[in-house]
């Protein structure tokens, strides 16, 4: 079902320019339709992407530690608030731009939700960045992989709450 759907996102907007799209979508087909989302796919390229400076710069991201992180051990990160993007928590955890890997020294994955996969390009940015699907046997593959995490709780449910000028924020036990 899923490749269905991964399909409809790709092939729906190229419909229009058929001719010159077919031999870059056959060429983009194979590493869309390759599962990467359950394993990541980290990559230096993606990571020092000009585009995220301009993320930093425009939104004065910063990445601060207030504890020294042991490398020898696993963590798992959670960033609030979730809101319509998480744009700061991401950026800073898939990029270089402040130095993430000095300040973080520990090998870390990201989870985002299976929607976010299906959309060309920005799927190989999170790939690039480490992120995998948020599925529960994805998360246990990482930890068991000896790996960190780093997630962005609440989600689109929480989304539907974010209103400007206002913090709200809402657990849910079971």
């Amino acid at each position: 079902y899923q490749r269905r759907v991964r399909v409809l996102f790709m092939v729906a907007p190229l419909a229009y320019s058929f001719p010159l799209s077919i031999i870059p979508l056959a060429a983009y087909m194979f590493t869309y339709l390759d599962q990467g989302e359950r394993y990541g796919r980290p990559s230096k390229l993606v990571r020092g992407l000009p585009l995220f400076d301009w993320f930093k710069s425009y939104f004065s991201l910063k990445l601060l530690t207030t504890v020294p992180i042991d490398p020898t051990k696993q963590y798992l990160f959670a960033i609030q608030p979730h809101g319509i993007l998480p744009l700061g928590g991401v950026i800073n955890f898939i990029s270089d731009v402040n130095d993430v890997a000095k300040k973080i020294p520990v090998q870390v994955r990201g989870l985002a939700a299976s929607a976010t996969f299906y959309v060309p390009i920005y799927r190989d940015v999170l790939l690039g960045g480490g992120v995998v699907d948020a599925s529960r046997y994805n998360a246990r593959r990482v930890i068991e992989g000896g790996l960190s995490l780093w997630l962005v709780p609440g989600g689109s449910r929480e989304a539907l709450y974010s209103t400007p000028q206002s913090d709200t924020f809402g657990v849910e036990m079971p």
